[in-house]
């Protein structure tokens, strides 16, 4: 049988997880662990990519909607000589936001459909944590995915894993002490915490997006600075991750 992509992640998981600690007994980051949080990091701070197209954005299942069509029927007047269109009802028509209104309707449908949350990488962590994690065909338009601190949960509007482990992120840092209370710096948190996991387990990354996203809530900030600072809480939940793992 050949392996899922969670197959190959649970096995890259077991390279790496802890925790790992030094001489002293103080937690630290395995070797080749750091190593590919800084290659994350560089990849970040170093592009210069400045612009995204909509075919390289996630699936959303947002951009599946049902817009009301009429349905008309023929009707002789009583002077049998004169027809007329007459609204007889109405039925619902997915469409794709966008897109011609015939642009794989049924793939979009069937792939919100058939998408398991419990595929999702690190689906665990968030049921230990007692998250909630749901898929969601309608949620706010500007956002892919969200985590609600209020209701402790993550409603997925895409079945996108770095969207996931972004709000797992968020989820994780909501939890641990010394929050930053800059909303902006909390983003730029999440979103290197999804692009370390997602590189460091072997999960299709959207880098791409990541620098765009990091780039954007930097917000004139100094962004080597900006990263190097959200590094370091991005450890930190790492090692929550691990903790988990290791009970």
């Amino acid at each position: 049988m050949n392996d899922t992509l969670y197959d190959l992640f649970l096995r890259q998981f077991q390279l790496v997880q802890g925790p790992h600690k030094d001489q002293e007994g103080d937690e630290i980051i395995p070797t080749n662990v750091k190593k590919i949080f800084d290659k994350v990091v560089s990849m970040i701070i170093e592009s210069n990519d400045n612009y995204v197209t909509k075919n390289d954005l996630f699936f959303l299942f947002h951009d599946v909607t049902y817009t009301l069509f009429p349905i008309w029927e023929s009707k002789t007047l009583v002077d049998n000589e004169t027809t007329t269109n007459v609204l007889k009802g109405s039925y619902a028509k997915p469409i794709v936001l966008g897109n011609d209104t015939e642009n794989n309707i049924d793939d979009f449908i069937a792939r919100y459909d058939m998408f398991n949350i419990n595929s999702l990488p690190l689906i665990e962590i968030a049921g230990f944590l007692g998250i909630k994690v749901v898929k969601e065909k309608k949620i706010r338009e500007d956002c892919v995915a969200y985590y609600s601190p209020l209701e402790n949960m993550i409603v997925m509007g895409t079945d996108n894993p770095q969207a996931f482990l972004h709000e797992l992120a968020h989820a994780i840092d909501w939890t641990l002490p010394n929050r930053d209370l800059d909303s902006d710096i909390r983003e730029i948190i999440a979103e290197l915490t999804a692009a370390c996991l997602c590189t460091l387990y072997n999960i299709p990354v959207y880098m791409f997006h990541s620098r765009l996203y990091i780039r954007y809530y930097a917000k004139g900030r100094n962004l080597k600075q900006c990263v190097m600072d959200a590094l370091k809480r991005v450890e930190m939940i790492y090692q929550h991750i691990e903790k988990i793992h290791g009970r």
